[in-house]
């Protein structure tokens, strides 16, 4: 029988996000959002799931983050962005700034 190793396997951990990289991901998902008009449906969806977000990320995050790690997109990483509550209020007002500069001409979508 193998000896199990005692290091954590980084796939099934939820990594510690710096602030740069808690920025980063907030900004990427506000332009996303914005860029494909869903700003509206996304605000009432956070708004609603705002309380509940550390529950939700632990439990649909943790099943889902699997299969989205295998496509190449870092389900762990939003998991742990989504733990804490100040990112989703954080989000959501990113998300308001980019509508509010979309419809003053100041921001374009991106490509």
């Amino acid at each position: 029988m193998k000896a199990r190793s005692s290091k954590p396997d980084r796939y099934f951990t939820i990594p510690e996000l710096t602030a740069e990289e808690e920025d980063r991901m907030i900004n990427h998902l506000a332009e996303i959002i914005v860029s494909y008009g869903m700003d509206v449906p996304a605000i009432a969806i956070l708004t609603v799931e705002r309380p509940i977000s550390s529950i939700l990320s632990q439990t649909l995050g943790v099943m889902m983050a699997p299969f989205v790690e295998l496509v190449g997109v870092r389900g762990y990483h939003y998991v742990a962005l989504f733990n804490k509550k100040e990112n989703v209020d954080r989000l959501m007002v990113k998300i308001e700034e980019l509508c509010e500069k979309s419809k003053a001409g100041i921001w374009h979508r991106p490509g």
